[in-house]
């Protein structure tokens, strides 16, 4: 396409605008995350501050790509560029997959933050050393070159014939003319595109997970708790008798027979669920007739009862949320440009509407992470209006230590700054 084609200006425009929203997203994600010593002392957060640092500087280099590119660049700019994109994307993809990993662990295996230390190392290093031993191995080998809208692994010239081709017998010359980048698809595939595709079924895969697993927790909490409202209703009457007077059978009223029966029932059950009968009996009794001459018994009864933990369904549930977002975020950022790079692996025509689609989705993945990361506290935030939301999470993470007075603005002290230094 040609430098005024409109299909490559809004691609230009559109890309460095998502870009540059995606770079204030991930300085969010990044101030939240280490403002808070709390958050740096998860596993959960700092997988989140390797893909926000990640995807910042890509999206930086992304706003800035035609300084690096010729003719504004020159080979060194362009080498720079294709090192940082390369190390940046393929390290998010992988920072994704090993959060995927911890919530999955999380939810599914009950894995505490004690557990998840020992795999820590391993989730939060291999993504950066696969990134830097690519980028590296692409710089050496010359692959660097002019892509589409940035520099990366890429023939130079665009035409020229690798010597993969020439090795299958589809041309007829002996030696490749590539100038840079010789067998650069080969690496495509090798440093990125397997990998990529790899992690969208894997994210996909552990959604899927995480979702059954959590459905099967709701399921079992939701038969204990009728058990457990049947087995309360169950409540063993003795009736008072004077001594000496003992009724026959059938002169004995319906409430004292219902009682029996119940009491029958109850000796029916497990042992678990008699103990549990009896201790809530237990309670009802003395709740409803306390002796006139112990004021306390009712409150040393409860006390001597088992204390039952409350489960924790609507903590995991809220997690499992933020689990099935991320892997969705993933996917729609990576949706188009999979497609156009599907459309070119079969040998089709890429649309331009695609081509546009992909370069300003390519660069919005600190966006969707922002989105989904700050959305439990924008649910919380007492404001009338999403602008007013949105304001204040700004504030709170960008500008937290700025001063607003000078211009008859007065904000409220917020959680990062103490003394109008970061805490």
């Amino acid at each position: 396409m040609t430098t005024g084609d409109p299909y490559n200006l809004a691609r230009s425009i559109l890309q460095k605008l998502s870009c540059s929203i995606s770079l204030l997203c991930s300085l969010m994600i990044i101030s939240s995350i280490t403002s808070s010593k709390i958050n740096l002392s998860k596993t959960q957060q700092r997988l989140l501050l390797g893909i926000s640092c990640c995807d910042s500087i890509t999206s930086a280099i992304w706003i800035f790509t035609d300084l690096f590119m010729p003719p504004s660049g020159n080979i060194h700019t362009c080498n720079a560029q294709g090192f940082i994109i390369q190390f940046g994307n393929i390290s998010n993809v992988l920072y994704m997959v090993a959060l995927q990993i911890q919530y999955v662990l999380t939810i599914k295996y009950g894995w505490n933050d004690t557990k998840m230390k020992k795999l820590e190392g391993a989730l939060l290093g291999v993504p950066p050393a696969f990134g830097s031993g690519t980028a590296i191995t692409a710089l050496v080998l010359d692959l660097y070159n002019p892509a589409d809208w940035d520099c990366w692994i890429a023939p130079y010239p665009g035409d020229c014939t690798s010597t993969f081709e020439i090795n299958k017998g589809n041309s007829d010359l002996e030696e490749t003319d590539c100038i840079r980048g010789n067998n650069a698809s080969i690496y495509q595939w090798a440093f990125f595109f397997a990998p990529l595709w790899t992690a969208i079924v894997f994210c996909i895969g552990v959604m899927a997970v995480v979702v059954k697993s959590v459905k099967k927790v709701e399921e079992r909490t939701a038969r204990a708790a009728l058990k457990s409202n049947r087995i309360s209703r169950l409540v063993i009457r003795r009736p008072s008798r004077r001594s000496g007077d003992v009724p026959h059978p059938d002169a004995r009223g319906d409430e004292e027979n219902a009682a029996d029966r119940q009491t029958i029932d109850v000796q029916r059950q497990s042992p678990s669920a008699v103990r549990f009968t009896l201790e809530h009996t237990a309670i009802r009794q003395t709740t409803e007739t306390p002796p006139a001459n112990n004021p306390k018994s009712d409150l040393s009864a409860k006390n001597n009862l088992p204390r039952r933990k409350k489960p924790k369904l609507a903590l995991t549930s809220r997690v499992k949320a933020q689990s099935v977002l991320y892997a969705l975020g993933f996917f729609i950022v990576w949706s188009f440009p999979t497609m156009a790079r599907f459309i070119q692996l079969i040998g089709g025509t890429m649309h331009p509407i695609l081509g546009v689609l992909a370069g300003c989705f390519i660069g919005s993945q600190g966006l969707w992470n922002a989105i989904i990361y700050f959305r439990p506290k924008y649910n919380k935030i007492d404001k009338d209006h999403w602008w007013q939301k949105i304001w204040v999470l700004i504030r709170s993470t960008l500008l937290c230590c700025v001063d607003f007075s000078a211009i008859g603005i007065s904000l409220a002290t917020t959680a990062c700054c103490a003394n109008g230094k970061p805490s």
